[in-house]
């Protein structure tokens, strides 16, 4: 199974067994619970997103991803203490989304326009939450 990770700085994958996790699992129950809450996130999340890709066209689904990238990885940047994100592509939002990457970058150049989006080098910052927020929250 191929997943999609991004990593905000310096980072480790590792791999283990079906047999090793579960001894690890029943040496440290915890660990059980753990794994268990964060399975429980994910499902909460994919079905989040698939209600999105039936209720929301792409600039909604775009937005929303936007926020939820920047707020989850993003740094706030001075002057204006906006959050941008850096190290994901078109082609990952596009991914992200359900679209494609021209469509996505069409919409990205729309939002700039709007003042909703910049550039500031290679990063992409939210200038207006506020308004992404209200893009975000539109259904078809």
């Amino acid at each position: 199974m191929e997943e999609l990770a991004i990593s905000s700085g310096k980072c480790e994958v590792w791999s283990i067994e079906g047999r090793d996790f579960r001894a690890l699992l029943e040496a440290r129950p915890a660990l059980a619970v753990d794994v268990i809450r964060a399975l429980n996130d994910r499902v909460r999340q994919m079905r989040q997103r698939v209600l999105g890709l039936t209720r929301k066209d792409v600039p909604a689904r775009l937005a929303e991803m936007l926020i939820t990238l920047a707020q989850a990885h993003g740094e706030r940047i001075a002057p204006g203490n906006e959050l941008c994100l850096h190290g994901i592509t078109q082609q990952d939002l596009a991914d992200l989304v359900g679209a494609s990457r021209s469509f996505v970058s069409t919409l990205i150049n729309k939002m700039k326009r709007d003042a909703l989006l910049a550039n500031q080098g290679r990063l992409l910052v939210l200038k207006d939450e506020e308004g992404l927020n209200r893009v975000a929250a539109r259904e078809k």
